[in-house]
């Protein structure tokens, strides 16, 4: 009879690379260096810059539900973590969680300013949802602090051409 081996879940092999690569063994205590599991999928290593690392691949996939998980992880697990708080926010726009998006950016705020970033992600949001003097007012700003960012210019251009197609397909600069 043929024994079935069982597929090793996502933690385990992240677990175990993380004992392979000695990052777990480094005498930080469990309260210092957290490691949680929620289900099958979802894990807190190393004071969330792992959930950040993958919230961003899942955004860039496209896959925005867990993006906003690991991002969500990884803002519970460290409140300063800017990178976390913008990829959460614009990972409720692409979920149009508009209300929880405008928190995440508040956050944001509040850690770092009113970046480019920021003001250019929240102006694409505003064209998305047809408020267009807001998006230019927005988009404005943010021209004013990165004039040379491509990502600006192509949204300010789109905005000016105003044709509302674009704005289903061209993703914004988060």
């Amino acid at each position: 009879m043929r024994s079935h081996r069982r597929r090793p879940t996502y933690f385990s092999v992240i677990l175990s690379c993380a004992l392979a690569t000695g990052l777990l063994a480094t005498g930080a205590t469990s309260q210092e260096r957290p490691l949680y599991v929620e289900g099958a999928y979802s894990t807190r290593i190393l004071g969330g810059e792992e959930d950040t690392r993958l919230g961003r691949a899942h955004y860039d996939a496209g896959d925005y539900g867990l993006a906003e998980r690991h991002y969500r992880n990884a803002v519970s697990i460290n409140r300063h973590n800017i990178v976390a708080w913008i990829g959460l926010a614009a990972s409720y726009d692409r979920l149009r969680r508009r209300e929880l998006a405008e928190r995440a950016y508040r956050q944001a705020i509040g850690l770092g300013g009113n970046s480019y970033v920021i003001l250019n992600n929240r102006a694409f949001a505003r064209m998305e949802r047809g408020e267009y003097a807001a998006a230019r007012r927005l988009l404005l700003r943010a021209q004013r602090l990165a004039p040379w960012n491509p990502i600006i210019e192509n949204n300010i251009a789109l905005l000016n051409a105003g044709n509302r197609y674009f704005f289903a397909i061209m993703p914004s600069s988060f």
